[in-house]
């Protein structure tokens, strides 16, 4: 063999390599190629058990059982999609302001996300509960104010806020050096309101209630005394009690004493019969 035809051969074996390795990969080749790993989706043991049983348990309206075994599956692998299922059972569970939360974390999370329809339901299902809870934005004073609810002490969010369901709840504030307050505040459900709680200071506040001194007056001449056994006279020498000037004041006196009582029932009438906080309940009575 020639050294031009050895040549010849050899770059007809280069130019056909060339050819099949920039041909696309056959489909065969492609099915046995290994898929790339995504975290996301790889479930760990005992996840896909938990999910199941939950669903099952959701369905037949045992929701404590259900909401065990999400609180399970979450725990193996949190998402949306395990934030969403707690937030249901929490719901029907009577739950609203954790089931609110939980909904509105599902809403945000990226991992698993949720879409479409499953996206709708869930907005829809977080706007109920919403509608059975009441929010407001804390102000205090003094800003180290300790709140208790129910006896219990106040979950705050970050912002300040206070959640709370629908019903009437005790709130009893307190601090060092102020005298605390007690409230009840009711929650109708979907208010979006703010709250100031302010105390008094006690060295104040006793300033305040103590009475003014006065001093001691001297009677008015011709005052009736416990010591006079006589009654008063006028300037012609007949009884005071005869004059029609002293019945006249003694009519307006009358008079308006009684309506110094009626006033004063009338206002303790007003405050029975007043609402414990209004149509908002976010005023704070004293003491």
């Amino acid at each position: 063999m020639s050294l031009s035809l050895a040549c010849s051969h050899a770059w007809r074996a280069s130019a056909l390599a060339l050819v099949i390795l920039s041909l696309p990969m056959p489909t065969w080749a492609q099915a046995a190629a290994p898929a790339p790993t995504d975290p996301t989706t790889a479930e760990p043991p005992g996840y896909r058990e938990a999910i199941d049983e939950a669903i099952a348990e959701y369905s037949a309206g045992r929701y404590p059982e259900a909401r065990a075994l999400f609180t399970r599956a979450h725990a193996l692998q949190p998402s949306a999609r395990t934030l969403r299922g707690l937030g249901m059972a929490e719901f029907e569970l009577r739950g609203y302001v954790e089931a609110a939360r939980l909904l509105q974390e599902a809403l945000s999370s990226t991992v698993r996300p949720l879409d479409g329809e499953l996206r709708i339901a869930t907005e829809a299902l977080l706007a109920r509960a919403r509608g059975f809870i009441g929010r407001f934005a804390l102000s205090l004073t003094p800003p180290e104010l300790q709140l208790s609810v129910n006896g219990a002490p106040a979950r705050v969010d970050a912002d300040r806020t206070l959640t709370l369901p629908v019903g009437d709840h005790a709130l009893y504030a307190q601090a060092a050096g102020y005298l605390p307050i007690s409230h009840t505040l009711r929650v109708n459900g979907g208010e979006n309101l703010s709250l100031n709680i302010a105390l008094q200071k006690e060295q104040a506040a006793a300033v305040a209630a103590a009475p003014p001194a006065t001093p001691p007056q001297e009677p008015p001449p011709g005052a009736v005394t416990p010591t006079s056994s006589v009654p008063p006279r006028d300037d012609e020498g007949g009884s005071i009690f005869s004059s029609p000037w002293f019945w006249t004041a003694a009519a307006v006196v009358v008079v308006g004493a009684g309506v110094g009582v009626g006033f004063l029932l009338l206002s303790e009438d007003a405050e029975a019969e007043a609402p414990h906080g209004g149509s908002t309940g976010v005023v704070l009575g004293g003491p």
